[in-house]
């Protein structure tokens, strides 16, 4: 179950409140692996994602192969919230008694 907490931000001097902001029921979700590129310009950012895949070659044999599965472009303000959402989720993760439900 998908829950989320009421917030407001402000960014660039722009109020943002949402209980759960719009489009949260129609968005993709991405499922990734590992960072595959990343890139800086000026003020943001990039990176590839992208997924292990399992496959057979030609002769029968199993193997792992990654397959970019998005592109993530942002803002350096971006880049923090999600610096500091996945400290947060590290945090959780990393608790002894694990993440609760």
């Amino acid at each position: 179950m998908l829950t989320a907490k009421a917030t407001c931000e402000t960014t660039n001097a722009r109020s943002v409140h949402a209980a759960v902001p719009e489009g949260a029921l129609d968005a993709p979700i991405v499922c990734f692996d590992d960072v595959a590129l990343f890139g800086v310009g000026p003020e943001s950012f990039r990176a590839a994602l992208c997924a292990f895949i399992d496959d057979v070659d030609e002769d029968g044999r199993p193997f792992t192969r990654k397959k970019i599965v998005a592109h993530l472009r942002g803002s350096k303000a971006s880049l923090a919230a999600l610096r500091r959402i996945t400290d947060q989720l590290d945090a959780v993760l990393s608790r002894p008694e694990g993440p609760a439900n």
